[in-house]
């Protein structure tokens, strides 16, 4: 690495980044500033341009925001996602090369380091912002719409930023051409029928993943800008994927996950006022209430309330801890017996026997499948679901980590394509997780000397 090479890079604002590639620390230098070519500056469209050419995410073209709406309303789906994207991202983002090794006869991965790919990577911030930020929008929506830029040349892709997956619609396939030419960007999706109430959308050219796709890129001169939608693998869908956990959202499950809080909430408010039954004899009142017998019924339903507000007030004293109560009773000549008057019971809280935290735990169990987490691996509201040996623990993560192979493919997907266009084809992106062990499968020399 003896000779030193340039290469110009171009970031958001517009700005030309030159980076120095030698043996020594690379060096960035800013270079005057450029419009883009014309033809690729972002155009902005009208409302109703925009909405005749969308196709609708969803019935109503805010199935993004629904999610995340219920998303927000449901602290256990909450708290899953948040655990699985920051365990996909807690590993470290390789990239090199498969080779077939002669002794095992088995494709092998390589890692390796290249001083241009590594400028690239911490100039566009991947393993900080792009890694964890792709990996929200594949687990949460099941599609990635990172945004690219070619330098001036068109040599090389200089810069892949994430562009938030639920801000991101594509535009109506083009019935000649059968391709996505565009896609409109825009924090405004929600208001009038799931379409812009702003003046404006930013519209994006679009170039979707296929066959040969480095050699196509290069012919289409004009483009130096553009989305490269990432879906999780698709069935019967044509524009949008749906991420595998979506259909619990219309099976019930996540809205009685919603709903248990609610019916607590309601019953523990009732049941602060609803402490006490009273059972009153109907012989208690002329003995308690002077002058009964010459009362008209109107004015014995008035004594009535007012003797049980005088009796109900006892109870509702809460700062008369120690206070007598006085009841009557009445003794029975025929069966030689007292009788109370007035019985007071204490109002049970049944729910709190656990009926309601076995439908959670029901619900939560039927939630963690949908997102295909193993429950020893998060906490969850029964003790018991989650409950198991840290073997078992290890075992859930192998396969967690065996799984999660799949969206890392399609987070690194726009990587690779980077790196075949700028000239290291066949160059492979991976993220390999952290891997759990027991204390017996490392040997003393490779312990550390504070454990």
């Amino acid at each position: 690495m003896g000779n030193s090479s340039a290469t110009s890079y171009i970031d958001p604002s517009g700005s030309v980044i030159v980076t120095e590639l030698s043996a020594n620390t690379p060096a960035l230098t800013p270079a005057r500033k450029h419009s883009m070519p014309k033809d690729d500056r972002e155009s902005r469209l009208s409302f109703n341009t925009a909405a005749s050419n969308v196709a609708s995410w969803g019935s109503n073209n805010l199935f993004p925001q629904e999610v995340l709406e219920r998303v927000e309303k449901t602290d256990l789906l909450s708290s899953y996602l948040n655990w699985i994207v920051k365990a996909m991202s807690s590993g470290t983002l390789e990239y090199g090369y498969v080779r077939f090794d002669e002794g095992t006869k088995k494709r092998e991965f390589e890692p390796t380091f290249i001083d241009e790919i590594e400028d690239f990577l911490e100039c566009n911030r991947i393993t900080q912002d792009y890694l964890p930020g792709s990996t929200i929008d594949m687990k949460y929506l099941g599609n990635i719409f990172p945004e690219f830029i070619l330098n001036r040349g068109r040599t090389k892709i200089a810069s892949i930023q994430r562009t938030d997956a639920s801000w991101c619609r594509l535009q109506l396939q083009n019935e000649t051409t059968r391709e996505i030419d565009k896609g409109y960007i825009s924090a405004d999706w929600g208001y009038q029928n799931g379409f812009l109430t702003r003046d404006s959308v930013i519209e994006s050219n679009v170039f979707m993943p296929r066959n040969n796709q480095v050699d196509i890129l290069r012919q289409k001169r004009g483009l130096y800008k553009f989305l490269y939608p990432v879906t999780y693998p698709k069935i019967g869908k044509f524009y949008y994927a749906l991420a595998p956990w979506h259909p619990i959202m219309s099976s019930g499950w996540l809205d009685l996950l919603i709903t248990i809080p609610e019916i607590k909430n309601k019953y523990f408010e009732n049941s602060l006022k609803l402490k006490y039954h009273i059972e009153v004899d109907e012989r208690y009142w002329p003995i308690s209430i002077p002058n009964w017998k010459q009362m008209d019924l109107p004015k014995k339903i008035e004594a009535k309330k007012a003797k049980m507000e005088e009796i109900g007030l006892i109870f509702a004293d809460t700062e008369g801890t120690g206070k007598a109560v006085k009841t009557e009773m009445l003794f029975d000549d025929h069966q030689r017996e007292q009788w109370s008057l007035i019985k007071v019971h204490e109002m049970k809280n049944t729910i709190q026997d656990g009926l309601l935290k076995e439908d959670t735990a029901e619900a939560a169990g039927h939630l963690c499948a949908a997102l295909n987490i193993d429950p020893t691996l998060v906490t969850t509201p029964k003790e018991g679901l989650g409950a198991g040996s840290g073997s078992d623990k290890m075992r859930a993560w192998e396969v967690f980590t065996m799984i999660s192979a799949l969206e890392h493919s399609r987070v690194v997907a726009p990587l690779e394509l980077m790196a075949a266009y700028n000239g290291y084809p066949r160059l492979k992106f991976r993220v390999n997780l952290n891997t759990m062990t027991t204390l017996n499968e490392v040997t003393p020399s490779n312990r550390s000397l504070n454990e």
